[in-house]
């Protein structure tokens, strides 16, 4: 998968990258019915359960991640 592509880059490249925590950001969810997104979701999350979405056209879904974003560095 794509998801493990990029994991064994990360541990090729060393210094830490595939220790660090990690957030999954699945874009343009308007693209697409609600249903592949669950799907897509239910599926990256066999690898990482930290998923957020977001489409570029709905305002709150911006927001919404822009919040989360905040909150988590914050900590």
């Amino acid at each position: 998968s794509v998801y493990k592509t990029i994991r064994e880059e990360l541990e090729k490249y060393g210094e830490g990258l595939d220790e660090k925590e990690e957030t999954i950001i699945l874009t343009k969810t308007d693209s697409v019915d609600t249903k592949d997104v669950e799907t897509a979701k239910k599926k990256i999350a066999k690898y990482n359960k930290d998923i957020l979405t977001v489409s570029i056209l709905d305002d709150q879904s911006i927001k919404k991640l822009s919040d989360e974003i905040v909150k988590r560095l914050r900590k």
